[in-house]
């Protein structure tokens, strides 16, 4: 069950830094595209999570970067890369409000409602 573990780390701490959710639709949806976007990012450092999604958008990515000029360098070379990126949406993150651990007592169903 335990995938692996991960420290909680102030980013401020180390220095300045940027997290950014960025939420992006494919041009196509043909199956070689998703694998070739995701073949791409999972290759990336600065994207510490990416989801798929059903519905409007293809994939949320949560991007973290020194600053906004280092996440606009990272866009430009996702769309020169050929991904066929039809458009994204930039979101970037002002605060912190809840960041937690999933609520495994409601996955499992051992809490009652």
């Amino acid at each position: 069950m335990i995938r692996g573990y991960r420290a909680d780390i102030e980013l401020s701490a180390l220095g300045p830094s940027v997290t950014i959710f960025v939420t992006v639709e494919l041009e196509r949806h043909k199956a070689q595209d998703f694998r070739a976007f995701e073949a791409k990012v999972v290759q990336r450092d600065e994207v510490t999570a990416c989801w798929a999604l059903g519905g409007g958008f293809d994939y949320v990515l949560q991007v973290v970067t020194k600053d906004v000029d280092t996440y606009q360098r990272f866009i430009d070379e996702l769309l020169h890369a050929d991904l066929e990126l039809a458009r994204y949406f930039t979101y970037i993150v002002t605060s912190t409000v809840k960041a937690s651990a999933p609520p495994f007592a409601l996955i499992d169903g051992s809490q009652k409602k």
